[in-house]
């Protein structure tokens, strides 16, 4: 559910954002860990060689390296995606196979795509994350003493805060590589940003559906993230 073209505007604010949507359900496919703590990427947003993508109309047709979440952000918003594993996105982007890929400004750092690519469309308005964790061995973690569970739960709060703002200096490094490089940042005025939302709104509203029909409140938790999301920008 965090994983959705929500809105998300930075890194902090989506690890916040998945670490409360933890707390609150629970999900059973970590409980045979002691989780730590969760992180997650500053938001998705679309990236482009020879192409700028100024109007929803730019992305027809147009084919970007997407999986999972991006893929059918992708998809909803009318391009073509093309699901290939994060290493080949230099060269599938450098020989044309892709006109581009989704990711967060982080890459173009850690991953060289600013050497790739010419065009940043910041769609903050459908901003995806994807989430990662840090657990601990849950029979390791019930052997420590209590007074030393306790500091490492302090721990682990101050860490959500600050693996949260570690992701957004690797944002913000990434848009100073991408810039300096003489590529450009396209945004999208209220109007086009709000068109973006509404083709993006099925997915969310499929969630919901996927969600109820294994036996969860979708809406409850839809509802969670997203009131939790706009509480925090």
């Amino acid at each position: 559910t965090v994983d959705l073209p929500l809105g998300y505007t930075s890194a902090k604010v989506a690890t916040a954002v998945a670490n409360e949507v933890y707390r609150r359900f629970k999900p059973k496919e970590l409980s045979d860990t002691k989780l730590m703590y969760i992180h997650a990427h500053g938001p998705g947003l679309i990236n482009t060689r020879g192409k700028a993508v100024k109007r929803l109309e730019d992305m027809k047709g147009l084919r970007l390296r997407a999986h999972g979440t991006s893929a059918r952000v992708v998809k909803a918003l009318g391009g073509i995606p093309v699901a290939k594993p994060m290493p080949q996105t230099y060269n599938m982007i450098k020989t044309g196979v892709v006109s581009g890929s989704v990711f967060p400004l982080e890459a173009h750092d850690g991953w060289k795509l600013a050497e790739v690519t010419d065009y940043l469309t910041a769609c903050y308005s459908i901003g995806y994350t994807s989430t990662f964790f840090v657990v601990m061995n849950k029979d390791t973690w019930n052997a420590l003493p209590k007074d030393i569970q306790l500091i490492i739960e302090e721990i682990n709060n101050e860490w959500v805060v600050q693996h949260g703002e570690a992701r957004v200096s690797s944002d913000e490094a990434g848009m100073r590589i991408f810039l300096n490089k003489g590529s450009e940042m396209i945004g999208l005025s209220a109007k086009e940003a709000a068109r973006w939302k509404r083709a993006v709104a099925p997915i969310i509203k499929d969630h919901i559906k996927l969600l109820n029909s294994k036996g969860f409140n979708g809406q409850e938790i839809v509802d969670f993230t997203i009131n939790t999301l706009n509480n925090m920008q």
